[in-house]
């Protein structure tokens, strides 16, 4: 039985084999603060959340519509977090 993991799988349209998708996903949010506040915000207060989205908003306002290897925005990212 020959199953490629990576052919199944819609994450690995942006990968080029697993260790790749597992190094993209470990780093997908370096470069992209939004995000990484988006997806870590139930780890800190909502005043927290709300001063670092504005603080990185005011830095980039292009932030919001930025995306990352699998297409998603911040709204995706908190939208699928918990």
């Amino acid at each position: 039985y020959d199953y490629d993991f990576m052919e199944e799988i819609k994450l690995g349209e942006g990968a080029d084999g697993y260790p790749d998708l597992v190094n993209k996903l470990k780093h997908r949010f370096d470069y992209l603060p939004l995000h990484r506040a988006c997806y870590f915000q139930s780890y800190h207060t909502l005043q927290d959340n709300i001063d670092s989205i504005q603080k990185i908003t005011m830095a980039d306002p292009a932030a919001c519509s930025k995306v990352d290897f699998l297409g998603m925005t911040p709204l995706h990212i908190l939208a699928l977090s918990q």
